[in-house]
């Protein structure tokens, strides 16, 4: 069963504005004397809740409700709006409910006839939702983030008539959805997220036509993805993540052509995207990534032009990436690892406007054939565990920040195509390709690179020193490649950026000079190990004091081991074993 954890918090953007609006007219009735029941209902809440950060310290018996932090009256004296926002709950909560077994925490609330909204955040109610809460017939705002309500949802919800924006996030809500929350005919937002709510989609839903938004993300709602979706033609958003829905994607879902967002991530959805998906021409946000979906991409994404992120990743898709994915022209984010993907990654992927910065993860797939000359707009590319052939592009290092081409077939060091004027690239990988003859000149050009990795490859010949003496340069491996030089040396004045060098099985000989050391003052991490280095160990190993890891192991090193190795106080590694030392390593003084 494929079940991952996502964020449990996702804020409706549409409960956003609504709070925004109430907030704007709060202050024009929070005056003038308190409704004297209403008053009294406020003082059995508060006697309900331990309330350690003073939140409810202006609410004292003898004062109008009316000027109470959170409370809003209406022209009557009325209490019409309730606001207990503690959003630093989480590193200490603030309010929490006192354990009373014979009525549920905040029950009194129901008697505040005249409420139109009930606003809370990290108000700890830490048991069931107060049934006399279906007395709130004027309610339209019940939102309430992290509240710990535990139990069912109960039926009398459904009294709540001018309810609109339904939200209780965070909790240990379980239970099938009550099918009253169908007779809510004025709701537009309905967010229950991060609770244990169980089963499948109330049928009634599918007549709730004015819903605008609908989220139940990290729940263990499952059963299929019902066919009436499409019924509700006016939402602009779908949460449905990190729950057990399964069964196909119905293609009923291409009625919602108002859809900006839709999310099912993490479930076990099996069949094909359908390609009605390609009427949401509005759609913004598409997650499905973490299923067991199958199939080919869908070209007919090609429609949806405002289209930003495409997250189809950790599923069973096969066939070709569709070409029309470059057609997407507000396309930041394209994240396809983990599928059966085959076939060549397409060289209109290039015309993506430079502005996106367009992140692509095609990472664990089959792909082949040489890395398009057409991504010069890119600003990263995943593509590690791969059958891709050829050799580096150089028009992928002008925008990217970073590049991942280890694991593939990549063969020739020469550069493709022209070197940028001013490449952006940082991070680099060629690992595990089959890369021959000598370390390539052009990545000296590469002025932002920082991290370089070369590994397990066919290379030879010597490290080029321009390489070395790059400012940007901090990491370099070039670990496991057939080189058969020496360790180069430098002038008095060269120094190097480097902290990480990882030259393990390089098939380096000769010594271990000084001055290769002195030009990396910076030097953290160092593997020598499984080389043919000789002589005696310099005794300005000890001035590199930042090592924290030092591996020389089976290489021919000989004679004492420098006393100055002591100086290393930051060392948490060190392999001086299956060399030909003479004596045992000096102790401390």
């Amino acid at each position: 069963m494929k079940k991952m954890a996502t964020s449990r918090k996702v804020p409706s953007v549409i409960a956003v504005l609504c709070l925004g609006l109430i907030a704007a007219v709060e202050g024009r009735y929070s005056s003038g004397l308190c409704d004297e029941g209403d008053s009294n209902v406020l003082l059995e809440f508060k006697a309900e809740f331990s309330d350690e950060a003073g939140q409810l310290e202006t609410w004292k018996e003898g004062t109008s409700c009316c000027s109470w932090d959170g409370v809003n009256c209406n022209f009557n004296g009325r209490v019409r709006g309730l606001r207990l926002l503690n959003r630093n709950h989480l590193e200490a909560p603030s309010m929490i409910a006192i354990p009373n077994a014979s009525t549920a925490a905040g029950a009194s609330l129901g008697r505040l006839v005249a409420l139109n909204y009930l606003i809370a955040e990290g108000v700890y109610f830490n048991g069931p939702i107060p049934s006399s809460w279906g007395s709130l017939q004027l309610l339209t705002h019940l939102n309430l983030v992290d509240p710990n309500f535990t139990g069912s949802i109960p039926p009398e919800i459904g009294n709540m008539r001018e309810l609109r924006n339904l939200q209780l996030d965070g909790g240990e809500l379980e239970g099938s959805l009550p099918w009253e929350i169908c007779k809510l005919a004025n709701l537009t937002v309905l967010q229950i997220i991060g609770n244990k709510l169980t089963g499948g989609l109330p049928p009634c839903m599918g007549n709730l036509t004015g819903i605008q938004e609908i989220s139940f993300g990290s729940n263990f709602l499952g059963s299929n993805i019902p066919s009436w979706i499409g019924n509700l033609v006016h939402l602009t958003k779908l949460t449905l993540s990190d729950n057990l829905f399964s069964g196909p994607i119905p293609p009923s879902i291409g009625r919602l052509t108002d859809l900006k967002q839709l999310l099912l991530s993490d479930n076990m959805l099996s069949g094909s995207i359908p390609q009605e998906i390609g009427n949401m021409t509005e759609i913004t946000d598409l997650a499905v990534e973490n299923n067991y979906l199958s199939g080919r991409i869908p070209s007919a994404l090609a429609n949806c032009k405002s289209l930003r992120f495409l997250g189809l990743h950790d599923n069973e898709l096969s066939g070709f990436i569709p070409k029309e994915l470059g057609f997407l022209p507000q396309l930041t984010l394209l994240q396809l690892f983990n599928n059966n993907l085959y076939g060549p990654l397409p060289a209109e992927l290039g015309s993506i406007p430079e502005e996106n910065n367009l992140s692509i993860d095609v990472s664990n797939n089959s792909l082949s054939g040489p890395i398009p000359d057409t991504l010069s707009s890119i600003g990263a590319l995943y593509a590690a565990n791969n059958y891709f052939t050829g050799g580096f592009p150089l028009s992928l290092a002008a925008k990217a920040f970073s590049v991942d081409l280890s694991n593939n077939r990549l063969s020739s060091v020469w550069q493709v195509g022209a070197m940028p004027e001013n490449p952006q690239l940082h991070q680099l990988s060629l690992g595990s390709n089959r890369l021959t003859g000598q370390i390539p000149t052009w990545l000296s050009s590469l002025v932002n690179l920082g991290t370089l990795d070369l590994s397990n490859n066919e290379l030879k010949g010597g490290i080029t020193p321009s390489l070395l003496a790059l400012k940007s340069l901090t990491s370099l491996n070039i670990s496991s490649n057939p080189l058969h030089a020496d360790l180069p040396t430098w002038s008095p004045n060269f120094t190097g950026n480097i902290g990480s060098l990882d030259l393990q099985g390089a098939l380096l000989t000769g010594p271990l000079p000084a001055k290769f050391l002195d030009g990396f003052p910076n030097l953290f991490h160092l593997d020598l190990s499984d080389n043919f280095l000789v002589g005696e160990l310099p005794s300005n190993i000890g001035d590199r004091v930042s090592l924290t890891y030092l591996d020389l192991s089976s290489n021919k090193f000989w004679g004492l081991v420098p006393a100055a190795i002591h100086n290393l106080s930051q060392l948490s590694y060190l392999d001086l074993s299956n060399n030909y030392f003479m004596g045992p390593v000096p102790s401390k003084p």
